[in-house]
């Protein structure tokens, strides 16, 4: 009898906390959720997250491997997020095969995870890996 309370607890604790709790730095986060956490305290957005390990999901607008860094970056679709940094994934020519073994090209939903460096107009990611293609880059 005293375990079937656990789920009821579990579901009481939940609720709560009153919501989602801000996720730290190395957990996933979708191109929008990123870029409006920036717009909310750009200050605090610099603290938490720059120069730390970050995984991003969205769907791919430019994947481009040439030379000997690759950029890929995100489609910006959200008009409320104009004025934010765009994200960019710099690809060292190493990392390149990640990207072209699955076929990643503009229009395809991808994760990936890199080094956040905040500059005015972007946030790129260095060292950038692909973690995920196709509906699991959105999920874990």
């Amino acid at each position: 009898m005293r375990f079937s309370t656990l789920p009821f607890l579990f579901v009481a604790f939940l609720l709560s906390c009153g919501g989602k709790a801000d996720t730290p730095p190395g957990f996933v986060h979708s191109n929008g959720e990123i870029r409006r956490e920036f717009k909310k305290s750009p200050g605090d957005f610099r603290s938490k997250y720059n120069g730390k390990e970050v995984a991003v999901w969205g769907t791919a607008e430019v994947v481009d491997l040439t030379g000997d860094v690759g950029l890929v970056r995100f489609k910006e679709t959200e008009v409320d997020l104009s004025g934010t940094p765009t994200i960019r994934c710099e690809v060292e020519k190493a990392n390149f095969s990640e990207f072209t073994d699955k076929k990643v090209a503009a229009g395809m939903q991808i994760r990936i995870k890199g080094t956040l460096d905040l500059t005015p107009s972007t946030m790129d990611l260095k060292h950038c890996r692909l973690e995920k293609t196709g509906a699991a880059a959105v999920s874990d």
